[in-house]
C-alpha cells in the first residue's frame, strides 16, 4: 500500500482523530430528530444499542432514517488527540441502503448535569445489566 493509501485510510477509519488536516464537508447535515414514546434499549456485551426509526438526516441531496444509536466510552475518535468521556454514533440508512453515521462527543461536568436523552437511558440501565438483554426506554 502506497503512503497516499495509508494516508487517506488513516482519516477515513475508526478510530479517526479530527485535527486541521481533516477537511469539513462541502455541505452540512440537516438532522431533525423524531418524538420516541418508546425504543428498545438492548445490552450487546459490548455497548448498549437503541434501536429505533425516528428521525432523518438530509446529507448530500440524499435522506437517511434513523436506525439505531450506540455508545463508545471513553470516545472511539479524537479531537487534536484528547479522548473523551462518552461517544455516541447515530447510524442512519437511506432508501438504498447506504449508511451514514454521525458521532457525538460528550465530556464530563463539574456540577453533574447532563442531557434528557442521557437521563432517560440511564434509568433503564439496571433492566440490561447482562449481555443479550433487552428492555423499552422511556419517552
Amino acid at each position: 500500500m502506497s503512503q497516499r493509501a495509508r494516508d487517506v485510510n488513516k482519516r477515513i477509519q475508526s478510530p479517526i482523530n479530527l485535527d486541521k488536516t481533516i477537511r469539513a464537508p462541502p455541505s452540512k447535515p440537516v438532522v431533525k430528530f423524531g418524538t420516541v414514546e418508546k425504543a428498545e434499549f438492548e445490552n450487546l456485551g459490548t455497548t448498549v444499542e437503541v434501536v429505533l426509526s425516528a428521525g432523518t438526516v438530509k446529507f448530500r441531496q440524499k435522506e437517511y432514517v434513523l436506525q439505531q444509536f450506540h455508545f463508545h466510552t471513553p470516545s472511539e475518535h479524537r479531537i487534536e488527540l484528547e479522548y473523551f468521556s462518552l461517544e455516541i454514533h447515530f447510524v442512519y440508512k437511506a432508501a438504498n441502503n447506504a449508511t451514514l453515521v454521525l458521532g457525538a462527543l460528550f465530556e464530563l461536568t463539574k456540577d453533574g448535569s447532563t442531557t434528557a436523552l442521557l437521563t432517560v437511558l440511564a434509568a433503564s440501565l439496571d433492566e440490561i445489566t447482562e449481555p443479550g438483554s433487552v428492555t423499552e426506554t422511556g419517552h
